[in-house]
């Protein structure tokens, strides 16, 4: 076998992967297919030489279960319960939003930690503390978390007391952070607070400095990579420094690479060792210990090889999408960027400025190469694909590895004109992703109604030309069919959409988060739901390009109203706020609700031919819209049906979430529980209601209705053709 390590480690993550997307239920079955199809290979002569992946397959899934009893399972028995922990804290905590994050080691356990108020600790100090641990996490989280190394999330009780040790004697591990905490201090120093957060995530990886609207803005434009510390990042450093190491070595080659490999060791542990810095750090420490033994190394067996270190230490590693894109785009770019460059060359007249051309055909080919490598990735993830993502490339590209060289040299010196080249160059690279994100389709959002038909007749296209053997010109062929078939779907769908009213009910966990887009106008009247469910409301405000909120609704500051009220004023101007006792919420949502003219809560609000009703009093939190002749009930916690106006009972979509009595007084065309799936147990009287039809969210996706203008109501599941 030419590539075995290449071989092993693809296996290592496929496997893993679909054990993972299966679930814990499967590994058994999963062990015993791959055992049998081992079995099968080594009787078979002619298939033997597909025994190792079977093997390594059968590896894989055991390593995964045997650490998932080991380790995790006996943390996940304690959501929902209450205890005392002791811990050390093995990383500088961070501040996201509200709330002050601390990891700490617990035994052979690592738990992540919340806090409201900021704690007195340093790295390596032993926290005690009670805390509770979180029990409303739906799988994909616990992913997460998993991926992350932290067995389980907990907050701390801000009521009982908290104790924190001192510990002088520090791990070398310590210095490494102390360095990240300094260089974060000298960006912030030299630099403004918006190029200083974005240049701290390029150097450092920290993005919890990077606003959400430039993480957005990032994505749109297709180079959200570039504050994701990977491969890219630590070549360019590496190839700085090894340049260093041989000038102050005198060109002595095996001196210089064995410098930089301690310098890579050192990278790796200033940025925390993330999963695409350990994947792109492994390899390169064996590129340059291949110049030291004076041998080559295979690209695709690094490659492998470094998958299965990270896998053989966390099999959860899979399940970090930042790892999976890191190696998807490099096994992409191995494979494909040399020959899209050799084909690129071959068709462009080049007699001048041929440095220059072959530099940005480069850099087009590795671009392509990876586009095309993580496309499946950011489909079945993020369910959106960037466009304009190759594109971008080509302008930001050079001036990130720029911001790189000039940013290093300007933390070790603090040389203000190197600040300002930075600033300059930072401050491009943004102007460039806002003025991408501004264009027509930055982002197609599989949840779009047109996406399916559109890759059907793509894919369709693509199978014709193979057919009828259309040669030389196929590629013409099939970009051009891909494009038509786009602009035709998408004015389809727009001119069909034209005057109808969509409501949308978001997966969020515990809570309500409703969208109502109505006359080319969005109404948001409720924006609340789990912790762990936070981008999602302004994911799919992002994916649905809105850009401006008419009229936003602040029923209650429980979570299941509110909890993402506050990134909801950051990112988005609103026309009009409707809030209940603005004095119960924090003071950060206070600020942010001072420039805003707000409507009174008890008033019913006109917007056109829309007309929105709110009540709130003991026992009854429910909001009444009338969208054009459209009726639409919100009721939210513990309410009692018989208070609510009896023209209010009859609607045409009912939503709901809580303790609600007395259902069977309502009666909807469609009624929506917006709640998890371990709490639909407090729903069950609403079986018997006067519905037409009874949906919930429940962890499988976006609801929403359009009611179209000839009356005609198409009710779907978002991403359903997808999930």
């Amino acid at each position: 076998m030419k590539r075995p390590l290449a071989v092993i480690g693809t296996c290592c993550l496929s496997a893993l992967a679909v054990a993972l997307l299966f679930g814990k239920d499967s590994f058994l079955s999963l062990c015993l297919l791959f055992l049998a199809g081992g079995l099968l290979c080594m009787g078979i002569r002619k298939y033997r030489h597909y025994t190792l992946v079977f093997l390594t397959g059968l590896g894989a899934v055991a390593l995964l279960w045997g650490y998932t009893e080991a380790y995790l399972t006996p943390s996940l028995s304690l959501k929902g319960e209450t205890a005392e922990i002791e811990g050390t804290l093995c990383e500088l905590p961070y501040q996201y939003y509200d709330r002050y994050y601390y990891k700490l080691k617990t035994g052979q356990q690592t738990v992540l930690v919340s806090s409201r108020y900021k704690l007195k600790i340093e790295p390596f100090d032993t926290l005690k503390a009670t805390v509770r641990f979180y029990g409303e996490t739906d799988a994909s989280q616990d992913l997460y978390n998993f991926s992350k190394g932290i067995a389980i999330r907990a907050s701390i009780d801000p009521l009982k007391s908290k104790t924190v040790v001192k510990n002088d004697h520090k791990p070398l591990y310590y210095h490494a952070l102390m360095i990240r905490q300094w260089i974060t201090g000298q960006i912030h120093a030299l630099l403004p607070e918006r190029e200083a957060g974005f240049v701290n995530a390029i150097i450092t990886g920290d993005k919890y400095q990077l606003p959400e609207n430039e993480k957005q803005m990032l994505r749109a434009a297709g180079i959200s990579y570039i504050v994701v510390v990977s491969g890219f990042h630590l070549a360019v450093i590496t190839r700085l420094m090894l340049g260093f190491f041989r000038l102050i070595t005198r060109k002595k080659k095996r001196l210089s690479s064995a410098l930089c490999i301690a310098f890579v060791f050192f990278y790796m542990a200033v940025t925390g060792f993330p999963l695409p810095v350990v994947r792109a750090g492994i390899m390169q420490i064996f590129l340059l210990i291949g110049d030291i033994v004076l041998r080559e190394s295979d690209s695709f067996n690094m490659l492998g090889l470094s998958a299965l270190v990270i896998c053989l230490v966390n099999p959860y590693a899979v399940a970090d999408v930042s790892f999976i894109m890191s190696f998807s785009s490099t096994f992409g770019i191995l494979l494909l960027s040399r020959t899209i460059a050799v084909w690129t060359m071959e068709r462009i007249a080049a007699d001048k400025l041929q440095i220059l051309i072959k530099a940005l055909v480069n850099v087009f080919a590795i671009s392509v190469s990876a586009y095309l490598f993580i496309l499946p990735v950011t489909i079945l993830y993020f369910k959106q694909a960037a466009i304009y993502s190759v594109i971008t490339s080509l302008f930001v590209d050079f001036a990130v590895m720029g911001l790189i060289y000039l940013a290093i040299f300007m933390i070790i010196t603090g040389f203000l004109p190197l600040a300002w080249c930075v600033w300059f160059l930072a401050d491009y690279i943004l102007n460039v992703a806002e003025a991408v994100a501004g264009l027509p389709f930055p982002l197609i959002a599989t949840s779009q109604e047109f996406v399916p038909f559109w890759l059907m007749a793509a894919v369709i296209g693509g199978l014709t030309l193979l057919f009828l053997k259309v040669r030389g010109r196929a590629v013409r062929y099939y970009a051009l069919i891909t494009v038509l078939s786009f602009i035709v779907f998408s004015v389809g769908d727009s001119f069909l959409k034209s005057g109808s009213i969509k409501v949308s009910v978001l997966d969020v966990g515990n809570g309500i988060s409703c969208v109502v887009n109505c006359c080319d106008r969005t109404y948001l009247l409720s924006c609340g739901g789990s912790y762990y469910k936070a981008h999602a409301l302004d994911d799919y405000l992002t994916d649905s390009c809105v850009y401006q909120i008419t009229y936003m609704l602040l029923l209650d500051d429980k979570n299941a109203c509110t909890a993402y009220a506050k990134q909801i004023l950051e990112h988005y101007d609103m026309e009009s706020l409707q809030v209940f006792d603005k004095e119960d919420y924090t003071e950060n949502i206070k600020l942010l609700l001072r420039p805003y003219e707000l409507v009174p809560p008890d008033s019913t609000v006109y917007i056109d031919t829309v007309r929105i009703q709110t009540r709130k009093e003991k026992n009854c939190m429910a909001v009444y819209a009338n969208f054009n002749g459209l009726k639409l009930l919100l009721i939210e916690g513990k309410t009692d049906c018989r208070k609510l106006p009896e023209s209010w009972r009859e609607c045409d979509i009912l939503i709901v979430n809580g303790d609600i009595e007395h259902t069977e007084l309502l009666c909807a065309g469609n009624a929506v529980i917006s709640d998890e799936y371990e709490r639909l147990e407090r729903y069950d009287a609403m079986a018997n209601g006067s519905y037409g039809q009874l949906h919930a969210t429940a962890g499988q996706g976006n609801w929403s209705c359009r009611v179209y203008q000839r009356g005609q109501t198409e009710i779907r599941r978002e991403n359903g053709w997808l999930n």
